[in-house]
């Protein structure tokens, strides 16, 4: 008898393409979006505002190789063309570009990936300021395998990562760190998952500019899906970065500290589902070694209608870094906010326009830190379908 297909691949079955051969699946979709900035490079002093034009085009793949195994392609390759500010135009790919590889061996799911993704918005990190050119490209390539014992799941995952700047002035950033993580779950409930975790990471800088690191710790988790259309997953831990002194500019110090997170994701109606993602995090930093974080980040989407619906968004980020960076700041304390409303409506069965606007604000105890950007898209997506 014919092996039930995985969910998965049964999904990616009936998913709309734009190209079929046999069981192999692609969906094209160009987009062209023009945007308005009135401060492109995050700065206090004199913003600088301009017209962007982005052209992308997104690839979306997938091949059942057996009933099992799931083999998906996902790239958005664009270019971001500025009209006024011209030296800042670049190519992009979009965040969440990747190739995976999904395969179901009796009690082991194998998982493949590579994940990569260049944009260039300074306002997407709320530890950076006065500067329009950061964005570095980012790789990330490894596998996760997940064994079923029962109502115990263990999980292994590894990443190798690579970090690397376009631009010369940001070359410092360019780095290779390695990724472990060990889960070990258990089943207390058919609607509850919880148990224990352990990542681990080593973090080395090409350029003597900022420290080179090990990140460890351990900590628990739960994913509660009391239902179909809500899911609650909470993490608890702690952390600890060992820095070396590998930098000529910063004094290396070691950090320790507890991590948090809340993801919640509630289906409230069919037409209406939100998100909530809140924290305490340490994170590698661009112009510091670390960045100490607290966060909360709420989305909604809303489908007034079968053609048009709305997202909301919003994000806050209360960060400090140092004792020193490489621009001169020390023991930086910032504030982060930034909202937006997009408005999307279907054309035609093809053809989809999306209005969309930002507001981005940052306050800094740090001299010319603070900053006010403003943001206004318009983007026309056409599915090749």
């Amino acid at each position: 008898a014919a092996l039930p297909m995985d969910p998965r691949t049964a999904a990616f079955e009936n998913r709309p393409y734009t190209i079929k051969a046999g069981d192999f699946r692609l969906l094209v979709q160009p987009s062209l979006a023009l945007e308005y900035n009135d401060n492109v490079s995050t700065s206090n002093g004199d913003p600088e505002e301009d017209l962007i034009i982005r052209p992308l085009v997104q690839f979306d793949a997938s091949y059942p190789i057996t009933a099992n195994n799931l083999l998906r392609i996902n790239v958005g390759v664009g270019y971001d063309q500025y009209l006024e500010n011209t030296d800042l135009s670049t190519w992009r790919l979009n965040s969440g570009s990747a190739i995976a590889f999904d395969m179901v061996i009796k009690d082991f799911t194998i998982n493949i990936h590579d994940r990569f993704e260049y944009v260039r918005d300074s306002a997407r990190r709320g530890d950076v300021a006065n500067t329009a050119e950061q964005g570095n490209l980012e790789n990330t390539a490894g596998l996760q395998i997940d064994w079923a014992l029962g109502d115990v799941i263990l999980t292994a995952g590894y990443d190798h990562q690579n970090s690397i700047s376009t631009v010369e002035q940001y070359e410092y950033q360019d780095r290779a760190s390695e990724i472990i993580s060990l889960r070990a779950g258990m089943q207390l409930h058919p609607q509850l998952v919880a148990g224990v975790e352990s990542p681990l990471s080593f973090n080395s800088y090409d350029l003597p500019v900022l420290n080179d690191s090990t990140s460890y710790g351990g900590g628990v988790y739960a994913n509660w899906t009391p239902g179909t259309r809500l899911s609650v997953r909470p993490r608890f831990g702690y952390t600890v970065y060992d820095f070396r002194q590998t930098s000529d500019f910063i004094l290396a110090e070691d950090k320790d500290s507890w991590y948090a997170d809340l993801t919640v994701r509630h289906q409230v109606r069919d037409a209406i589902s939100y998100a909530l993602s809140a924290g305490h995090e340490l994170r590698l930093g661009v112009q510091s070694d670390l960045v100490d974080v607290w966060y909360v980040r709420p989305s909604l989407t809303w489908n007034i209608t079968s053609r048009i619906s709305l997202t909301p968004s919003f994000s806050y980020e209360s960060g400090s870094q140092g004792g020193s960076t490489i621009v001169g700041v020390r023991e930086e304390n910032y504030d982060y906010y930034s909202g937006g409303l997009h408005v999307s409506g279907s054309i035609t069965e093809k053809l989809r326009l999306s209005l969309g606007y930002r507001l981005t604000v940052r306050t800094s105890d740090g001299v010319n830190r603070d900053y006010t950007q403003n943001q206004v898209s318009l983007t026309c997506t056409y599915s090749m379908q």
